[in-house]
């Protein structure tokens, strides 16, 4: 009986939509209500709204530092022989593409420019991005879905501590901090290996090369 009375107070206490609404207005309603966007616009938006809440909140200087030190560690020395690996191996492969033709048209004073300008603006970004995403990236997800699954971050709401604050933003800002310099360590590892290489096998000298990649810079 109690519970019955409880319901029915509860009913008629809900105050009931509004009649007088324009119909544009129960249009739009309605539309909302039976919207349903797909799967990959509702993970973009979460992924804006997120990224967001991390750059407010490092803007703010809401970070935890012993945090970000640890995830430093994570992205850039546990990353770097990866990076730099790939990276010889990217100059390599890039030199043996061209270096011989520019030699056959005695061209060999452009070599070192010409891998500067491919190994600055395209190939180590892209391929310091490839080894942060394959890599740190999925250690991440894997770390925070394990959290996920397992109640931690339920915890910390718990515990009074924004998730965002504890977990999130101390990986995106150990990626904006070992990024660049990651990139800058990758390109100087594959014109290492790109003026070995043209050295060793196509007889360019590092000299030239160096020659060229500094008139490039100028």
């Amino acid at each position: 009986m109690v519970l019955a009375k409880l319901t029915n107070s509860s009913l008629s206490s809900t105050a009931p939509p509004p009649q007088n609404s324009t119909p544009a207005l129960q249009a739009l309603l309605r539309f909302l209500d039976a919207f349903n966007p797909p799967r990959w616009l509702q993970r973009t938006v979460c992924c804006l709204v997120l990224g967001g809440q991390s750059f407010w909140r490092i803007a703010r200087g809401k970070v935890h530092w012993k945090n970000t030190v640890d995830q430093l560690l994570l992205v850039g020395p546990r990353s770097l022989g990866v990076a730099l690996l790939t990276a010889s191996f990217v100059g390599m492969v890039f030199t043996i593409q061209f270096v011989r033709e520019f030699a056959r048209m005695g061209l060999t004073r452009s070599v070192g420019g010409v891998l500067g300008l491919a190994l600055s603006r395209e190939l180590t970004p892209v391929v310091t991005a490839i080894i942060m995403a394959g890599r740190v990236g999925s250690a991440f997800a894997a770390e925070l879905g394990t959290m996920a699954v397992s109640e931690q971050t339920d915890s910390l709401r718990v515990l009074g501590t924004d998730p965002t604050d504890y977990l999130v933003v101390p990986r995106v800002l150990a990626c904006m901090v070992a990024g660049p310099v990651l990139n800058l360590l990758c390109f100087c590892m594959g014109m290492a290996a790109s003026t070995l290489l043209a050295e060793a096998v196509y007889d360019v000298t590092a000299n030239v090369i160096l020659d060229s990649a500094a008139r490039v810079r100028s």
